[in-house]
């Protein structure tokens, strides 16, 4: 972190916290005369903008220097000069108070510790130095706040939370209840922060005795141990938080300390207790730019909830949270509860943590205070912060202990947890509470099934019958807005061009106007460890009062991001999402006139108008909605091709050995042409006399067969009853599943002849008279392997990262040029010569490597 990150993401939140003004008290890079030179002091506070003379100095240095005596000194210097009793040396790590007069350390209540004087003392603090200039302790017994500690990135907070998961796994040996616990004991932290900040002083008692900086000084295990315990028993006793504690809890004779204890807590060793201290102790959470109760729900879905993988949740980046807030236009809503006096309903059915309620709560606060606190009355202004707080978000989630994790997340953050439930959204017990939303915020379960969760009664609610959970919540957030309400949700981007969802397409286009697609970079989920291609959703439910003229016909903003305001770690990185956001509103009534074509926005993200009407045309028929499909760069490119004579497979292939596919028609009524191969048992494979090759697409390398290992051989009598899906010369395969596999393509020649082509492999047979006239085989091959060629691949396939396909019809319709054949025989030698040359080259360079790692140095 460089020094200036330093001061703005560590020095000045604390500066806040202890009173200090960045506009009426911090003062930057100020100048002062010391001899001949004129140097610059990081930070000078003073009272106030009107004082002339400073209160203290503070001299920042970047978080991965220690500090040294140069430091001091130089910030001695300053403070000399500058005629102030004492100046403040940090890293961001600590801070340091060293006395302008003796030079030396100064103590905070006789003790080594890294804090500053609250604002509101400096006044006594001052009087003491003017009495004793050499003051070497700054005693003000009732500053009970916290020390200061460095806050953490995400990709910190991830290492965090490995430790301690390692401490409850290694010391305890059980990590059943590992989120339910290590969740509360970070609460009790969250909760000391925000007593200590000043936020919550007034409605909730601090639990602690001592806070976690005490107990990890004291190094007592056993006392340890019991302040926490003491703290979450009084936690889950106190009528704010009751209705946290599990049932079992709550349910029991108060006789029975101890068994009602293991019911909110299953930690058993003071050691384990006094670890997990020592860890939290040493950072400061309410400064981190990272949902911490989010992160700590993703980490732990990813490594021990029950499900893992197939329950499909994920935590969403605050970044994209707050780009999702601002496509809705928050501060309409609070305008229009002012005028109507109708509290908004905005409502998360698969609210996880809780991190969009939690995000759209302080999103809402701030904006309250900075539009309405001067312009309302107390009581309106009291009134409009009560609705906010208690009547505005509502969410659900089926997994107790994360609807625990929420309401401590809602608490935390401004005492919202009254309208979080427990229970499936999707079941008909639990719809009611979620019913007319003027606003939903969601990132549901992407790949689950509710088959077995679901009633039959349950299933009689939706239109469209499937299992999928994606496809269930989709039609349940449009059936529980209100009309005019809005949508805005993360999908897996398979819902908009796959096949299989097509009917899903269809429902939200009868229902909704789209408003924007917003296709998200392949790493937005890449901290969380999750290889989805995702998109925002837009929706605006349909009123029937509409003209039909708008019905059928308006423009979807389609835009696609490269930048989203952080790195694959997680960390916050320029442009942050704010201005990234700034820049995409000022593009969005551009992207309202359908005549527009695609523009780069600041390389923050590209966009265009997609008129619906296009959506739904002849040439579309599966209602393909993603950005890549209609993506005018890439249409206007196979459009050149096009007018220069190229024509699609479907017209220059023959069907090939139909078997089964025999009866099945093409969209213009003619039978398929090509088809995928197809894949026996796998226990077959490499039998005694096996002899006849298997070809998979990971045996199709980018400019030839892939030579090596998975190479596998089946029997001829087993290949032989599969006959039409053996090779024969001069066929093209073209890999059509698998991210790093799908797209590349291989011409068969007499080495290949008679091999089997598994099911994740095209075959393309052109037709005899386009081979002896028009065109080369080898040409194909190397166009498919081209960048027009490829253009053409990313466009057609459907799914999304890591379940991606090309289907037999997509195959179909990508367009070959005819260039004539001398130039196709040219270009064919060129781009052979060039492969042979570069293998060549890698053999020098592998056996240059290896003559210098046999050099005697």
């Amino acid at each position: 972190m460089k020094e200036t990150e330093t001061l703005i993401k560590r020095v000045i939140p604390y500066l806040n916290r202890r009173g200090y003004e960045i506009d009426n008290n911090m003062f930057f890079e100020e100048s002062i005369k010391i001899g001949d030179s004129t140097l610059f002091q990081d930070i000078v506070i003073k009272k106030s903008k009107a004082a002339r003379k400073p209160m203290f100095v503070i001299e920042v240095k970047k978080d991965t220097l220690k500090i040294e005596q140069k430091h001091i000194n130089q910030a001695l210097n300053y403070g000399s000069h500058a005629d102030v009793p004492f100046v403040v040396v940090t890293n961001g790590v600590e801070f340091r108070l060293y006395n302008v007069h003796t030079k030396k350390r100064i103590t905070f209540n006789e003790m080594i510790i890294s804090k500053i004087p609250a604002y509101s003392d400096m006044d006594l603090v001052l009087k003491r130095f003017t009495s004793n200039p050499t003051l070497p302790d700054i005693n003000l017994t009732s500053d009970k706040s916290l020390p200061f500690k460095p806050t953490v990135s995400a990709s910190q907070l991830e290492d965090l939370l490995k430790r301690c998961h390692n401490i409850i796994r290694n010391v305890e040996k059980d990590e059943t209840h590992i989120f339910g616990d290590l969740s509360k004991i970070i609460f009790l932290k969250l909760l000391e922060e925000k007593i200590d900040s000043g936020d919550l002083t007034d409605s909730i008692p601090n639990p602690l005795t001592l806070s976690f900086y005490e107990l990890a000084e004291r190094k007592d295990d056993s006392l340890t141990m019991q302040t926490i315990k003491n703290a979450i028993t009084q936690i889950f006793t106190h009528p704010k938080f009751k209705d946290l504690a599990p049932i079992a809890y709550r349910g029991e004779a108060s006789g029975h300390e101890e068994v009602s204890f293991r019911s909110l807590l299953y930690i058993k060793k003071a050691s384990t207790f006094q670890k997990l201290v020592n860890e939290l102790a040493k950072i400061h959470f309410m400064d981190a730019e990272v949902d911490v109760k989010g992160t700590v729900f993703e980490y732990f879905i990813r490594t021990t909830l029950q499900g893992r993988k197939g329950l499909g949740q994920y935590f969403t980046p605050r970044p994209i949270i707050h780009l999702m807030y601002d496509l809705i236009n928050v501060k309409k809503l609070i305008v229009r509860k002012q005028m109507t006096g109708k509290t908004p309903k905005i409502v998360d059915p698969a609210c996880g943590s809780g991190g969009f309620l939690v995000y759209g709560l302080g999103m809402f606060l701030k904006i309250a205070e900075t539009e309405y606190k001067d312009i309302l009355t107390l009581d309106q202004y009291t009134d409009l912060i009560k609705n906010i707080k208690e009547d505005m978000f509502y969410g659900q989630d089926a997994n107790p202990s994360i609807v625990v994790a929420a309401k401590m997340n809602m608490i935390i953050a401004g005492d919202g947890a009254s309208n979080i439930y427990q229970g499936n959204t999707l079941s008909q017990e639990n719809i009611d509470k979620l019913k007319e939303a003027d606003v939903i915020m969601a990132n549901p379960p992407f790949g689950s099934s509710e088959s077995d969760s679901l009633t039959e009664q349950d299933m009689e609610n939706f239109d469209i019958k499937i299992t999928t959970a994606q496809g269930l919540f989709i039609q349940q957030m449009i059936a529980s807005t209100k009309k005019d309400g809005e949508i805005v949700t993360i999908i897996d981007e398979s819902i908009l061009n796959s096949a299989k969802w097509k009917q899903v397409r269809e429902y939200i286009i009868n229902n909704c106007f789209i408003e924007a697609i917003v296709s998200l970079p392949k790493s937005a989920f890449a901290p969380n460890k999750i290889n989805v291609k995702t998109s925002i959703l837009y929706l605006k439910k349909k009123n029937s009062d509409y003209p039909e003229d708008i019905l059928q016909d308006y423009p979807v903003r389609m835009i696609q991001m490269t930048q989203v305001g952080y790195n694959k770690k997680g960390d916050i990185v320029s442009p942050k999402i704010e201005e990234i956001s700034k820049v995409m509103k000022d593009r969005w009534n551009e992207l309202s006139t359908a005549n527009l074509t695609l523009e780069q926005t600041g390389g923050y993200f590209e966009s265009y108008p997609l008129s619906i009407s296009e959506v739904l045309s002849i040439k579309n028929l599966n209602i393909r909605i993603d950005y890549k499909y209609h993506d005018p760069l890439v249409l206007e490119a196979i459009q050149q091709l096009v007018d220069n004579g190229a024509q699609k497979f479907s017209v220059i292939c023959n069907p090939t050995d139909l078997d089964e596919y025999e009866n099945i028609l093409r969209r213009d009524g003619n039978p398929v042409l090509l088809k995928r191969g197809k894949t026996p048992v796998k226990a077959n494979y490499n039998a005694i006399g096996s002899n006849v090759r298997m070809i998979k697409a990971g045996n199709i390398g980018k400019t030839g067969p892939q030579e090596g290992a998975g190479i596998d051989y089946v029997t001829e009598e087993l290949a032989n009853n599969y006959k039409s899906y053996r090779t024969k010369l001069n066929d093209v395969l073209l890999a059509s599943t698998g991210e790093g596999t799908l797209g590349k393509s291989l011409l068969v020649k007499k080495d290949l002849v008679g091999g089997l082509v598994d099911s994740h492999v095209t075959i393309i047979r052109l037709k005899e008279e386009v081979l002896r006239k028009q065109l080369l085989p080898d040409f194909v091959v190397w166009f498919l392997r081209s960048e027009l060629g490829q253009l053409q691949i990313d466009r057609l396939y459907t799914g999304s990262t890591g379940q991606i396909e090309f289907t037999e019809r997509d195959v179909e319709d990508i367009y070959i040029p005819f260039p004539p054949l001398t130039e196709q025989v040219k270009y064919v030698r060129r781009c052979r010569a060039l492969v042979m040359k570069a293998k060549r080259l890698r053999i020098e360079a592998e056996k240059a490597m290896g003559e210098i790692s046999t050099y005697n140095l």
